[in-house]
């Protein structure tokens, strides 16, 4: 142990500073190209002005989490296999958002589909001016279920949304154990449900 008034001798400066430089080929250099290659599809993609890449970068560090963790990770079944579902459970969620797949869920949720109606322009004239306003060839019926169809749509993507934060906070933290009684007689499997992101790891 080194006190602050001691300074470590040049035979151990020179000892850390071949170990940094070891660890730095060793580890460092492989795992940078390693992840260039695992990561190349989001960030060819990747661009600054919305969610979607930051989530596209998340969804790729969760799959490669997952399969480390399924199939290297030395954790016991028992809670092991309950992180392995929430995490693809969040990656599924993940790719609902990334493609925008909420009308497809409405229309199976609801038993019908959106009507197919073609773009049709009537002419307004307006002080002497000709203006053309999109006409509506749907029937009420239509409309209506259409409107249904958007509102369910609206839905599940909040409903999406927040399963997914739900999974990824989790139930439990650490400072739960020093004002939880409850969970102070419990073992790590019986109070693990395999959610939170901060649990996800070997």
């Amino acid at each position: 142990m080194i006190f602050p008034h001691q300074k470590p001798n040049i035979f151990k400066r020179i000892k850390w500073r071949f170990k940094d430089a070891w660890d730095l080929i060793r580890y460092d250099i492989p795992y940078f190209f390693k992840n260039l290659w695992r990561f190349r599809k989001e960030m060819w993609n990747y661009r600054d002005w919305d969610y979607h890449h930051a989530l596209s970068m998340l969804r790729a560090s969760l799959f490669h989490l997952c399969e480390y963790i399924d199939k290297k990770g030395l954790e016991i079944d028992e809670s092991r296999k309950k992180k392995v579902y929430y995490m693809k459970r969040s990656i599924y969620l993940i790719d609902i958002i990334l493609k925008d797949d909420f009308t497809e869920l409405a229309e199976k949720r609801l038993g019908y589909e959106f009507s197919h109606f073609s773009l049709e322009f009537e002419p307004i004239e307006r002080e002497g001016e000709t203006f053309y306003s999109l006409k509506e060839t749907r029937s009420p019926e239509e409309v209506a279920k259409d409107r249904k169809l958007f509102d369910e749509s609206s839905k599940i993507e909040k409903e999406i949304w927040l399963e997914l934060f739900e999974i990824l906070q989790g139930n439990h933290f650490k400072a739960d154990f020093l004002t939880d009684s409850s969970l102070k007689d419990k073992s790590y499997e019986e109070f693990m449900d395999g959610k939170g992101l901060i649990n996800w790891w070997d």
